[in-house]
């Protein structure tokens, strides 16, 4: 079940972040596979490649990637609230719905982001 964890200007502010330190990587649509430039691919943050990498984990593993490892070429140069937003916009676009509070620190470590067998469509295939 995903959750409401984050509140819907928070993903806003997600995604102006992304728009101005993950989107050369990981491109517009979020699918950094497809980057043609290959000094500059991200990894998927949406769709399947996302669930294979973060399914099964607590979002908290999400942003603590992102703060370890990004922006590429300077990690941990984002603020915790930048990298908090920045993971609601990933989120968002995982269709995980928004709600009323924020994605603080303490709700990532409590929050887990379902796994393949969860996934939305998953109706369709049993």
């Amino acid at each position: 079940m995903r959750d409401p964890v984050y509140t819907a200007a928070q993903a806003e502010r997600g995604k102006q972040v992304y728009e101005a330190n993950c989107i050369t990587c990981h491109l517009a649509d979020l699918d950094g596979a497809a980057n043609q430039t290959a000094g500059a691919r991200g990894a998927p943050l949406a769709g399947t490649r996302f669930v294979q990498d973060f399914g099964e984990s607590r979002v908290s593993a999400l942003f603590n990637k992102m703060k370890r490892d990004m922006p590429s070429g300077r990690p941990g140069t984002l603020t915790d609230q930048q990298y908090l937003d920045a993971a609601t916009y990933v989120l968002q676009k995982n269709s995980f719905p928004a709600g009323p509070d924020e994605l603080t620190v303490e709700v990532a470590e409590n929050t887990w982001i379902p796994g393949a067998g969860v996934a939305e469509g998953l109706q369709n295939y049993t």
